[in-house]
């Protein structure tokens, strides 16, 4: 499903945003890309483990399923493009404070657009899409032409990761963020996605990466803790396996134990314990 027009909005149905913007289509384009994004994580995973551990496909059967990752991989893009190429149209800089723009560079569906790219990425052995994700670099999907990606992954956590280490989606407004209830550790998942794969694959150094206030991942899960230890979200604490194992923060350890070890994250990481545990 292909659903980016730079003319309409991916904002809430019916809603008028501070800077007059308002939505022609349904909120669920946006879900569009967020369920494509998982199928596309889960299949491109799947070829990585056959393909990077000697398994070998017949070149008809390996041709035909790159395509297919080549074109899932463009669906996703397009609805990220909902966000991203909305924002370049709507002038939403770092400097432009409206409601609307400021969510439009850092909510969760950013990175939920980007997490599959990388997945597709590591499994294709493709620089060119690692670098649109990681760093901001063209890449032609095949249908929209070469595009530069404003919103890429270092940005997103540069504006995502507030200057109290909150992540934007549950952060009270009074700090800037929005307070969707849920949604700091929804957004954190996909980072971690994208940190594990480029710390295996690409080495960016994501998981280590500041913003402009001197904030990233580490602090977002340092200020973001107290929701797992005080039992608000103590199912969340299977995100604090991989960031325990970078950082081995005595903070990090106590998140992860609060709760039993036995996540199975189907849209990603499967066993999570399985394959990260310590």
């Amino acid at each position: 499903m292909y659903d980016f027009f730079v003319n309409t909005s991916s904002w809430d149905g019916g809603l008028t945003g501070d800077d007059g913007t308002t939505c022609k289509r349904p909120w669920n384009m946006a879900l569009d890309g967020m369920f494509q994004g998982y199928g596309l994580i889960n299949f491109a995973d799947a070829y990585a483990l056959l393909t990077l551990n000697g398994y070998q496909l017949s070149s008809s059967d390996n041709t035909a399923i790159r395509d297919y990752l080549r074109r899932l991989a463009a669906a996703v893009n397009s609805s990220y493009h909902a966000w991203d190429r909305w924002a370049d149209a709507h002038n939403c800089t770092m400097s432009n404070n409206s409601e609307t723009c400021i969510r439009y560079r850092s909510d969760n569906h950013l990175s939920w657009g980007q997490a599959p790219l990388l997945a597709t990425a590591a499994a294709l052995g493709d620089q060119t899409i690692a670098n649109y994700v990681l760093a901001g670099g063209a890449w032609d999907d095949g249908r929209s032409g070469p595009v530069t990606n404003t919103s890429h992954m270092k940005y997103v956590i540069n504006r995502a990761v507030l200057s109290n280490g909150q992540i934007y989606d549950e952060a009270p407004a009074a700090v800037g963020g929005i307070g969707r209830e849920g949604y700091a550790f929804y957004h954190l998942w996909a980072m971690e996605i994208v940190a594990r794969i480029d710390d295996v694959h690409f080495h960016q150094g994501i998981w280590d990466y500041k913003g402009t206030d001197g904030k990233g991942l580490r602090e977002a899960y340092t200020a973001e803790a107290p929701r797992v230890m005080s039992g608000q979200n103590s199912g969340d604490n299977w995100q604090y396996e991989l960031p325990y194992n970078h950082w081995g923060d005595a903070t990090f350890l106590s998140a992860r134990d609060k709760s039993a070890r036995n996540a199975f994250i189907a849209q990603s990481f499967g066993p999570v314990i399985l394959l990260f545990g310590q």
